[in-house]
């Protein structure tokens, strides 16, 4: 990909359809480069991985805004996603409000160790992001504080590390064990109730 070791990567993975807003994504990252001094802007890169009804429109739209460093990598499936990870320093979701639609890129983001900075639209928010300790919250549409989000980790080496390391934390209690002990417990709580 042409990525030097230096680079702060932000990844968006997901499809690009409307309710998935990935041009939010763009405009987002065009703000937080306008907020970086030159220097700062050069060692930064967008990866989009998706594919869908929007992309030529988001390509097209990153193109005529004359932002450097965006890369339209396409479908990914989870082999190909993980090694995007590895490289990656934050992730971004943000979608619109979907009833049940939960982000499972998020759990994803977690387990590689990123910090995610979401739209608070997706369940997986409020259960896996720690606002300002693994990652940030922000209100759904809001792109100047998604850019602002964006800066501050790409500025803060201590607090990207910080944060990463918070996801692993987090993302350690989230598996089939878990699942199955939470399932069980909610049983025994609706049996007692009748």
């Amino acid at each position: 990909l042409g990525i030097g070791p230096r680079t702060k990567v932000i990844t968006y993975a997901a499809r690009f359809a409307g309710e998935k807003r990935p041009h939010y994504v763009v405009q987002g990252y065009e703000k937080m480069m306008k907020m970086l001094k030159e220097k700062e802007s050069k060692d930064v890169c967008l990866l989009m991985v998706g594919d869908g009804m929007l992309r030529k429109d988001v390509e097209e739209e990153a193109k005529k805004k004359g932002l450097k460093n965006v890369k339209f990598l396409g479908f990914k499936n989870q082999t190909e996603l993980v090694r995007i990870y590895a490289i990656t320093d934050m992730f971004i979701r943000t979608d619109e409000p979907i009833k049940g639609d939960w982000g499972a890129t998020t759990n994803e983001a977690l387990a590689c160790g990123l910090p995610v900075i979401i739209s608070d639209t997706l369940g997986s928010q409020v259960d896996l992001i720690q606002h300002g300790k693994n990652g940030y919250v922000y209100r759904f549409g809001d792109i100047d504080t998604m850019a602002k989000y964006m800066k501050k980790l790409v500025l803060d080496r201590k607090l990207l590390e910080s944060m990463k390391k918070k996801s692993k934390e987090i993302i350690e209690n989230w598996g089939y064990r878990e699942d199955v002990e939470g399932l069980r417990k909610s049983l025994q709580y609706i049996g007692k109730r009748k």
